[in-house]
This record gives C-alpha cells, structure tokens and sequence, in this order.
C-alpha cells in the first residue's frame, strides 16, 4: 500500500495545541522533521496558550510553518484555530506529548485516503516504551488513559484485556493495513477524535469545530453521513504524565473542566448497566481479573496500577457527578 502512494501523498496540515512543552515538544517536532514525507508537503501549526518556558523557542528552532496566540489556553479550542489556519488537504491532530513510532508514519496514516468514502484515519494502537514511566506503559496497555471508557465499552484503541478496540456497533473491514470501519450509530460511538487523528480538511469545515472536542466532531461527522474511517495498523506514543500524581492532577482537572451541556454528545447515563458493573468490579477489585488477562497477552508490571487508576477514575467522576446535581 505505502509503494503505490508515490503519486497520491497528500498535503497535510499538522496542528499542534502547546503550553510550556519545552521538556517534549521537541521529541515531538523532531519525529515529524525525522519522516520519510517530502517536508514541503507537511505544514506544521503551533497553536500556544502563553507558554511562559521557552517552547516558542523550540518552536522556531524547528522551523514550524505557523505560531499562533491561543487566549484561552485550552487545547480543545487551540485546535480550532488551528484548523482556521490549516491550508493543507489533511489536517492531523497531534499533541505536544505525542511521538510519531516510525519514519513511515504519516505514509501510513494518509494511505486509507487513497479510497474516497473514508473521512479519518487514526492509529490503532497506543505505543510505548519500555523507558516510559509505569503510567505511560499502562495507559498504553488498556489503550488510553481511561479505564471508565474500556468498560463502558466506548474505547477507541487496543486494548490487551479485552483484544478488542472497542466495543461500540461498528463494521470493519480488515485490509492489511487498516481496519476500514463504518459507524453505526452516532449515540454509540467511540473516543475517537484526538492523538494522531486525522481528517479531511473538506469534510472538517462542513461541521461546527468550534470549540473542538474531538467526540463531539466525531458525532457531527457521523450525522452528516461521515461515517466510515480507518483504523491504522500503527501506533502512536502518548506521554500522559511522568507520575502517578501527575497523572492524578491531570484527570481531576479535566474532571472539573467537563461539562455536559457544552457537549453534543455524551456517552454517559446513570442507568447504563455497564456503569454499575464498573462501580461494582471497582470496590470488589474484580479489576484483578482484567490485570491477569492482560498480563497473559503483554507481560508488564504497569497492569498492577490498573485497580487504583479504576479506583481513582470511579472516585473522580462520582465527586464530579455529586458536585454537578448539588448545584442544579
């Protein structure tokens, strides 16, 4: 597939929210300089919220195309500016603590497009090292930084305790390659969206962007009609946090942050049953089993952090859901 694209290599615009990122963004910028992609044909957009370090720096440093002033600081709305700035025929959603896995990555990614019903791609894997933190290896193991999601069933990579990507109502196509996938329903749909996604920029602003929050395009795209993407064969690194208590801050902030009435679509009901089987694995520790699965399939010993972050995530969203019915 990748051999046939040497008359098709679209442009692709390359969007990247960044605050105080000194310490990776130039991991990141260096991956994407370092692929086997003719470099005219990739622009890179850096959207800052007021970085304080030197990640404008770093920045220039690696000639990125474009630098933009973010007031609002929050990624899901530096995203939208970015893509009012995009110029190019794909634009690729990549974060400042995301890493490229290969010289061929973005060869890979842009191949599905080559077949015109497809809308997106992204990867199908998170990737890790074996140097990252236990909470970077973990979250890469069940496939995101949300165990909530993996048993709603809402996930949208691989998970090695499940050997699934999701659970949501999908058809797939297996072409080597890619999964082609078509999405069955815009009220179930997996949290895709985000970290290494990409899209076609025409499709992209037949919807409202604005602020991006990626569940929510996926939502809009799928009730235009969008429904069909690719799964890439190929993973993506996430740096979630260097720490236990990184991560912990990061999630009750996104926690605090969330609110149901800006979203278009929400995965969330009270009276899901998979919501009380979760509630009820989580205080029985029957997550244990789901550690023994998973370490079956990939030896680890970040599996053993998966009761708590269950724990934590539980915790976190009932203080969030009791904050919220107490102030209506």
């Amino acid at each position: 597939m990748i051999d046939d694209l040497n008359d098709f290599l679209p442009t692709v615009s390359i969007v990247i929210p960044t605050y105080n990122s000194h310490n990776i963004l130039a991991l990141c910028l260096k991956n994407i300089r370092n692929q086997d992609y003719p470099q005219d044909k990739i622009e890179i957009i850096i959207i800052d919220g007021g970085s304080k370090d030197n990640t404008l720096e770093i920045a220039k440093k690696y000639s990125v195309d474009k630098i933009c002033y973010n007031p609002l600081v929050v990624e899901e709305f530096g995203r939208a500016l970015g893509i009012d700035l995009a110029s190019h025929d794909l634009i690729a959603f990549i974060d400042q603590d995301n890493l490229l896995v290969c010289s061929d990555w973005i060869k890979k990614m842009v191949a599905p497009f080559q077949d015109s019903e497809i809308v997106g791609s992204e990867p199908l894997f998170y990737s890790y090292r074996r140097t990252d933190p236990a909470i970077v290896r973990y979250c890469g193991l069940i496939g995101g930084d949300d165990p909530f999601h993996v048993y709603l069933g809402y996930y949208d990579r691989f998970c090695y305790f499940t050997n699934k990507w999701t659970d949501t109502p999908v058809i797939q196509t297996d072409t080597n390659d890619y999964l082609k996938i078509h999405l069955l329903c815009s009220k179930k749909i997996p949290t895709m969206g985000a970290n290494g996604f990409i899209v076609r920029q025409n499709n992209l602003h037949k919807i409202n962007y604005r602020p991006f929050i990626h569940t929510d395009i996926i939502f809009d795209l799928v009730n235009l009609g969008n429904s069909t993407f690719a799964k890439v064969r190929v993973g993506i690194i996430h740096l979630h946090a260097n720490s236990i208590l990184e991560f912990m801050r990061k999630k009750i902030r996104r926690a605090q942050r969330y609110n149901p009435k800006l979203r278009k679509y929400n995965n969330l009901s009270l009276k899901d049953p998979k919501l009380s089987l979760f509630v009820l694995r989580t205080l029985l520790l029957l997550t244990a089993l789901d550690v023994a699965k998973g370490y079956r399939q990939k030896p680890d010993i970040a599996w053993l952090l998966h009761p708590f972050i269950c724990f934590l995530a539980l915790s976190t969203y009932a203080t969030k859901t009791i904050m919220t019915i107490v102030h209506l």
